[in-house]
């Protein structure tokens, strides 16, 4: 390699200015990175005398090391001995990341074994979504992790609550967060076993800085076999194994996995065997967390669940994350030793737990040199004999407690279609899958998917677990008359009323007993399942509660209401009502007493 040529490598690797970079035609971006952000959580680390240089002698040497690799293997086992020695030593640079990173866990490999499904995660997704392709979700699964989004407002009490630091820390742009919230609806719907993984949503949105969308969800797929099952010398036929095997239940007898600790029993194994490899490799600072008394879980359970994100430098948990994919989930309890080393002179020093939490943090941030922390973590000399006698002792241990699992959260996507994308292959595909035709729901006028998606959130279980069917009756379609909506929903059972005011406010109610008229001596119907709703400008639901009134729902000649007072509407649909009721204790709906119905739907269930 002459002069010249090893100049632009540095460049490509090591470049600041993402301007430079962008324009740079030597460069295709895989993945969803926000670059302006990747750069800077990079290259830009420390401030001051621990600003690191533009590309140090070690960082060189790594990009030259990498230049003299001209074969990566396809095989997943034959890639990770390869690499295995290597990527410690040199970590991954950017130019060959998403090669390696699909190597390693085995999409490679599979992907040449399913020539012949090229449509595969595709395929998934019509099984989740349906056929529109959501962009913005009102949920997300997360499997007991953190989920950060595009959105996260710091200053917002609620994002605040639900985040451990800002956006900034993850350098993803706006399609990277969409594209990682499909990928985990899919992975809670085709992985309905799996209740608590909360290192899921912090391993999907690595892998989506550097894989696409359909490449990190398979790669996920495969590090959930890896983590279920004993994989090891048997590599034949990993495709079949994965898309067409029905893969059997979590075994609890099972111990930690391979990437993924599946199970809150797994994670306290995980915590143990961490604890026990502190007792024999760090003693001192072992005895001083036992006379602080301090449980090793209190800062060291967020290390595992997040991959030390929020603890260490991104330029550091990336490089954890490249050793991560090659060796499994043991390289973490190694980068924890080597933090609490590292820091062990000021942790020695802490007279009381807050002290020491607080110093252990401050250590972490500052630890920007990646190369010398894997060559700490890689210093602690344990056999693997010796690591399976202390995953055992710790089993033992756990198995002595009572860990109990979190309750689990049932996870349910209403489906839509699209009559303008909806093709004929579509169609028999799906017939052919669920064995009838789908009637799935037309999309809305009124709502977008993730209002939605808040309505099936507030719905009870049993209607959770179903699709929307309609609409039943639109005025945009069928009119403003109270008679017309009752004939469209006649013997349709239980139905979601939909309004959008002249104010633009949306809101509506859930009618469990259907639309219809009232029997004869009959008062009011329904049951305690009907509640009011809120979508715009907020979204809220009113529940009937135990000891209210039970007027649920009435619908006469001349209007049709729920609670009474609570929503009313004429039998124009124009003009409506709405003011505190004693049934399910609501606001006014539309922000003031009275209000014009601009526009109404009407949905039913399959």
């Amino acid at each position: 390699m002459d002069a010249g040529e090893l100049d632009r490598f540095i460049k490509e690797e090591f470049l600041r200015d993402s301007d430079t970079l962008q324009a740079s035609t030597a460069i295709v971006q895989e993945g969803f990175r926000d670059l302006n952000k990747y750069l800077v959580l990079k290259k830009c680390i420390g401030t001051g005398e621990e600003m690191e240089s533009f590309a140090t002698s070690k960082e060189v040497d790594s990009v030259l090391a990498w230049q003299k690799i001209a074969y990566i293997p396809q095989p997943r086992l034959d890639a990770r001995k390869q690499f295995k020695v290597f990527i410690r030593n040199h970590g991954v640079v950017d130019k060959h990341r998403s090669e390696i990173w699909k190597a390693v866990t085995g999409v490679t490999e599979f992907k040449n074994q399913n020539a012949l499904k090229p449509n595969w995660y595709e395929n998934v997704e019509k099984r989740v979504f349906g056929l529109r392709r959501p962009k913005k979700f009102f949920e997300v699964p997360n499997f007991g992790g953190t989920l950060i989004n595009a959105t996260n407002d710091p200053s917002n009490p609620q994002d605040k609550q639900n985040a451990n630091f800002t956006f900034d820390q993850f350098p993803l742009n706006e399609d990277g967060f969409s594209a990682a919230s499909r990928i985990l609806w899919c992975l809670a719907l085709e992985n309905a076993d799996i209740d608590f993984a909360p290192m899921i949503p912090d391993v999907v949105v690595f892998l989506l800085l550097f894989l696409s969308e359909s490449d990190a969800f398979l790669a996920l797929t495969l590090m959930i076999h890896f983590s279920k099952f004993k994989v090891r010398k048997n590599r034949t036929n990993l495709g079949v194994r994965i898309a067409e095997e029905n893969r059997p239940a979590l075994e609890a007898g099972a111990g930690v996995g391979w990437y993924l600790m599946l199970t809150n029993r797994r994670q306290h194994i995980f915590l143990t065997s961490f604890s026990l490899l502190i007792e024999k490799h760090l003693p001192l600072i072992w005895q001083h967390i036992q006379n602080l008394r301090l449980e090793v879980s209190e800062f060291a359970d967020i290390w595992f669940k997040r991959l030390f994100v929020g603890t260490l430098p991104f330029s550091s948990i990336l490089r954890i994350f490249d050793v991560f994919l090659t060796e499994g989930s043991k390289v973490l309890c190694r980068v924890g030793l080597a933090l609490l080393k590292q820091g062990q002179e000021q942790l020695m020093a802490c007279i009381d737990k807050g002290q020491f939490l607080s110093t252990i943090q401050v250590v972490g941030l500052q630890f920007f040199n990646a190369d010398l922390l894997m060559k700490m973590a890689y210093s602690f000399k344990t056999r693997k004999t010796a690591l399976s006698q202390i995953e055992k002792h710790s089993k033992i241990i756990v198995d002595s407690e009572d860990v109990n699992e979190p309750e689990a959260k049932l996870y349910f996507r209403p489906k839509f279609t699209d009559a303008k994308t909806e093709t004929v292959e579509e169609k028999q595909m799906i017939t052919k899958r669920e064995g009838k035709r789908h009637n799935w729901a037309k999309e809305s006028d009124i709502l977008e998917d993730q209002e939605f998606e808040a309505i099936w959130t507030m719905l009870p279980s049993k209607y959770k677990i179903k699709n929307p069917r309609g609409p039943l009756f639109t005025t945009k379609e069928n009119g403003f008359s109270l008679k017309t909506l009752l004939e469209n929903c006649e013997n349709q059972g239980p139905v979601i009323l939909i309004i959008k005011s002249k104010r633009g406010n949306v809101f509506g109610g859930f009618w469990s007993e259907g639309l219809r008229a009232m029997k004869y001596n009959e008062n009011c119907y329904g049951n305690r399942d009907c509640f009011l709703f809120n979508l715009r400008p907020k979204i809220q639901k009113y529940a009937w509660r135990a000891g209210n009134s039970r007027v649920f729902c009435r619908i006469t000649n001349e209007n049709l209401q729920m609670g009474g007072l609570g929503l009313s509407l004429d039998n124009d649909l124009w003009k409506g009502s709405s003011e505190y009721c004693e049934t399910y204790e609501n606001e006014k709906m539309d922000g003031e007493r009275e209000f014009s119905c601009v526009e109404l739907e009407i949905y039913g269930f399959q």
